[in-house]
């Protein structure tokens, strides 16, 4: 509009070509499975009136294209996850907690031992071995090994934290000086990431690979698929469709973004075989320590509840529990390395002097229940029970 001075195209040809593919990316999807869907939906049996209601309403969510609060959780990502090699160092134990527990189910711990002990070494190669061109091909362009790259462009389609360019143009500033702080902007926001992203991406590899070797090992009949399945199984999914129902909306989303790990990683416990499951918590223990545990502080803050209140004991049971086991660890190993071995068992690597990642404090699982602690007699403030 010349009157106007309005230009008729968009000088930001990057974010104008992620916008132009997620959209049709996206409308090509929904004519592929909306169908699917709906059919699903209709063809649960009348008696499960509850649980069709719910997959009605999933089924509306996921078609809903709109996505909640993106701009906060990107900001979010971005302060507490992004530039952190020790939060891509953290996330890459998701191989040993993970995939490694889920092979071992599929086999024994002997084979998953030595497929997986390969597959950390063959993921780090500029070139898949000849067993696993194709395959890792089909995987890195239907989005399993490299989910990052749709990430990548819904970030530059949105573009929220990127926009540079409108707030230099509001103070004057010729658009050749904002179109390049736009594009600068981009690629320090992309290069922040990067190690997320790249740890990301090796722990899919690590997990394709193995899985897909013990399927052709097997003689399963689809080894891809059999592949694609560990990798959800083994890295989780964090799309809209495995959203719980009270983690849909505005607020909840917002709430969900560190949570959902949690959750997917009980579902994932709970889906194990028995020995397997030891397993998993076996790796977790050396990890994180008892205190990382599922639900071990908000079991400690029930039973520091009941002795406080019902029995009015000045109790601790964090500390009651440090006490016994240095107590036992001094007895074996002596005062000293007792100690140690005591704060290793509660804290797992992470108490090891040097360790370089706080293990303990990143992958913890023991406080899954929000508030446990609001009616401790020895909590004098009530405020970080709430912000919980």
């Amino acid at each position: 509009n010349r009157r106007k001075g309005t230009q008729g195209y968009s000088e930001d040809a990057q974010r104008t070509r992620a916008a132009f593919l997620t959209s049709n990316a996206r409308a090509a999807s929904s004519a592929l499975h909306a169908g699917q869907m709906q059919e699903a939906v209709a063809a649960m049996d009348r008696e499960k009136g509850r649980i069709r209601d719910y997959a009605n309403d999933l089924v509306e969510y996921v078609q809903n294209p709109g996505e909640e609060s993106s701009g906060i959780r990107s900001f979010l990502f971005i302060n507490f996850i992004g530039g952190s090699v020790m939060s891509a160092a953290a996330n890459g134990t998701q191989t040993f907690t993970q995939t490694y527990p889920y092979i071992a189910g599929q086999s024994d711990e002997a084979t998953a031992t030595r497929l997986v002990g390969q597959a950390m070494k063959d993921a780090l190669l500029p070139v898949a071995p000849g067993d696993l061109k194709s395959a890792i091909k089909r995987a890195e362009d239907d989005g399993t090994i490299s989910p990052q790259q749709l990430h990548e462009l819904q970030g530059q389609a949105i573009n929220k934290l990127g926009q540079a360019e409108s707030m230099l143009r509001a103070l004057g500033i010729s658009n050749k000086a904002t179109s390049a702080a736009d594009a600068t902007m981009r690629k320090v926001l992309f290069a922040w990431g990067g190690f997320f992203s790249l740890m990301e991406q090796y722990n899919r590899r690590v997990a394709f690979i193995a899985s897909y070797r013990l399927a052709v090992e097997q003689g399963q009949a689809d080894p891809m698929q059999f592949a694609r399945e560990a990798v959800k199984e083994t890295q989780n999914v964090y799309n809209r469709g495995n959203r719980p129902a009270w983690g849909r909306g505005k607020l909840p989303t917002i709430l969900l973004t560190f949570s959902q790990f949690k959750i997917n990683y009980i579902e994932f416990l709970l889906r194990l075989p028995p020995r397997q499951k030891a397993v998993a918590l076996l790796t977790l223990f050396l990890m994180a320590g008892i205190d990382g545990l599922p639900f071990a502080e908000d079991f400690d803050d029930i039973l520091d509840t009941i002795m406080q209140r019902l029995f009015g004991k000045a109790w601790g049971t964090k500390l009651e529990r440090a006490k016994l086991l240095t107590a036992i660890a001094s007895s074996v190993f002596g005062p000293e390395r007792g100690r140690d071995v005591a704060e290793f068992i509660s804290r797992g690597a992470s108490a090891i002097p040097g360790f370089p990642v706080d293990l303990s404090g990143r992958m913890s699982l023991g406080n899954m229940l929000p508030g446990t602690g609001a009616f401790l007699q020895s909590n004098r403030s009530k405020w970080p029970e709430v912000l919980e």
